[in-house]
């Protein structure tokens, strides 16, 4: 059993030296190594506060003082502007830096370096050589052969994807002009009820106005043909305007020219060639955006396509593209962004022929291209 001392249980037999010095000498060195490791911890929490903080200012720093980035704005361009244009100058002697970028793309600059060496050393020689005609030396035959079969064959490459954009433009005009058709006659039909109906009425009305005199209670039908006249004319005319986008049908699933450049599945017939595929997915040379995203970008900012404002809105590009069907997807309104959208895709993709027809020259002789240089700046993302 143990003895009560000095207000404590303590187990007998248990003796104290100095109790009173040593237990509170042990008590302050406990507590004060206590403290020194609640400063440590402290200190070491503050540090690592600080430190956090200083790392988040750096970033906040590096971004406040970061390029933000370009934002489309949807439908914000009234009177939209050509855009990716080539550069070429036919007077000049040397061809445009985009033209040279597409000749990295076809892999002919090794061919047009060789076919300018040739021809220089040709003429050195005193041999006469004009637009690959009398000319005896067989490496720059063979060079000018190459370099006009690769030329016609990414012409025809561009011929391939234009006759593709020809047949849907026409299918998706017939439609749309059945659509128009259709909307306009609903809407002559019901203008001319409307005033055909306002005619009647107000004729009615005013008849009967007239004869309220002897006829006291004509006033009665003159007021109710009176309010049928402002009524009828004016519901023809609700009806007339909901005319405008009223016939809709579902849209089909069968992808068109549009589908692979919002990363849609494509047929055989909807591919590209990897030429022209290449070409809308460089960015043209001082660009940092790629042909085929600086159209895209377009299409959102022209205010005539106001269908399409977000490039990632599933619905918009499931009818745009023809590739997944949606109930009333088919309108006028979609079929015109389509034609629209493949119009200008068509004219993009047929400047590739304007810089052919310049590399064409440089084969002839007409053109100078500096092959020395196998970097270019601003090329974008290849053929992926």
């Amino acid at each position: 059993m143990g003895t009560k001392q000095g207000g404590s249980n303590i187990p007998s037999g248990f003796h104290f030296r100095n109790r009173g010095g040593i237990m509170q000498k042990n008590y302050r060195h406990a507590r004060t190594a206590n403290m020194r490791y609640r400063k440590w911890w402290r200190l070491l929490v503050l540090n690592e506060a600080i430190l956090s903080f200083s790392l988040c200012s750096v970033e906040k720093t590096q971004l406040a003082f970061a390029e933000p980035p370009i934002k489309v704005r949807p439908n914000s361009a009234a009177v939209p502007n050509q855009i990716l244009r080539t550069g070429i100058d036919l007077k000049t002697s040397t061809v445009s830096p985009n033209t040279k970028n597409l000749a990295q793309i076809l892999q002919l600059m090794p061919v047009l370096d060789s076919i300018q060496r040739e021809r220089a050393k040709s003429l050195s020689n005193g041999m006469y050589v004009l637009d690959g005609a009398q000319m005896t030396n067989a490496n720059l035959t063979s060079s000018i052969i190459n370099a006009m079969q690769a030329i016609q064959q990414a012409s025809l490459d561009v011929d391939f994807v234009e006759a593709e954009i020809n047949a849907e433009s026409s299918l998706y005009g017939e439609i749309l002009a059945a659509y128009t058709s259709e909307r306009d006659r609903k809407a002559f039909q019901g203008n001319a009820s409307s005033i055909a109906t306002n005619t009647a009425l107000w004729s009615l009305c005013e008849a009967l106005s007239v004869t309220t005199g002897p006829h006291s209670n004509h006033a009665l039908a003159a007021g109710i043909s009176g309010i049928l006249a402002g009524v009828i004319p004016s519901v023809g005319a609700a009806y007339s305007l909901l005319q405008t986008n009223l016939k809709k049908e579902r849209s089909e699933a069968n992808p068109n020219m549009l589908a692979k450049l919002f990363d849609y599945n494509t047929t055989p017939e909807t591919d590209y060639p990897r030429t022209v595929w290449a070409f809308l997915n460089e960015c043209p040379v001082g660009e940092l955006t790629s042909r085929r995203q600086q159209l895209i970008d377009r299409w959102i900012e022209d205010r005539n396509i106001s269908y399409f404002d977000d490039a990632s809105s599933k619905r918009e590009l499931d009818v745009i593209t023809a590739s997944v069907e949606q109930p009333h997807g088919l309108s006028i309104a979609s079929l015109s962004v389509r034609l629209s959208m493949l119009q200008q895709l068509s004219a993009e993709i047929l400047k590739m022929k304007r810089m052919l027809c310049e590399l064409s020259m440089v084969v002839r002789g007409e053109k100078f291209i500096d092959c020395t240089d196998s970097q270019l700046a601003g090329k974008g993302n290849g053929s992926n």
